[in-house]
């Protein structure tokens, strides 16, 4: 209990230290909360963003509960101007999962996609995103952990998405394996 209050204190924290972007997913059975914040550099002088992202979460599904920390560096493709991609690591943790409430800690890495879609009618996207993390990068009682997500949108409101996904996260153990959550859900991200 005292891991999950000083990760959602992190988590707290990060949300309150000026964040770009917050989204919120729900279905009937999970909420997941996202905050994302651009990485600044100084040069000459001047503070710019630079190509690189950090991004706390957390998932509550079926009363159990992920945490995560990730860094990024992001782009936009060059021969594709409205395919932005991000790719890094992030630490996923959970203090129960499965019927032993055993420990998991991972630090997979991946990449995120999205495509931006321009019409008179609005602004659309689509993306997908895929982690993993072999043996090697998971710790405690987990083996692997592999997440899939993909995900559509339109803005409603100046910097207001509307969303609609699928994601699936499997937190394999080395006792046994567990799909930690595969769920349809609906949410809004808003960019500050």
């Amino acid at each position: 209990m005292l891991k999950k209050l000083l990760l959602l204190s992190v988590v707290s924290v990060f949300a309150f230290a000026n964040p770009k972007v917050f989204e919120l997913n729900l279905n009937s059975d999970d909420v997941e909360v996202k905050f994302q914040n651009p990485v600044y550099v100084t040069t000459n002088q001047y503070a710019e963003e630079s190509s690189y992202l950090m991004e706390a979460g957390y998932i509550n599904a079926d009363s159990e509960s992920l945490f995560s920390l990730g860094f990024f560096m992001k782009s936009h493709v060059r021969s594709v101007p409205n395919l932005k991609v991000n790719m890094g690591l992030k630490l996923v943790y959970s203090g129960s999962i499965g019927n032993d409430n055993d420990y998991f800690l991972a630090l997979p890495i991946g990449l995120d996609f999205e495509y931006n879609i321009n019409s008179d009618i609005g602004e659309f996207f689509i993306g997908s995103s895929i982690y993993y993390a072999p043996d090697p990068l998971s710790f405690e009682e987990a083996d692997s952990y592999t997440e899939f997500r993909l995900q559509g949108g339109m803005e409603i409101v100046k910097n207001g998405d509307l969303l609609v996904g699928y994601r699936s996260i499997n937190t394999d153990l080395e006792s046994t394996d567990v799909s930690f959550n595969k769920a349809i859900y609906i949410g809004f991200r808003m960019s500050i």
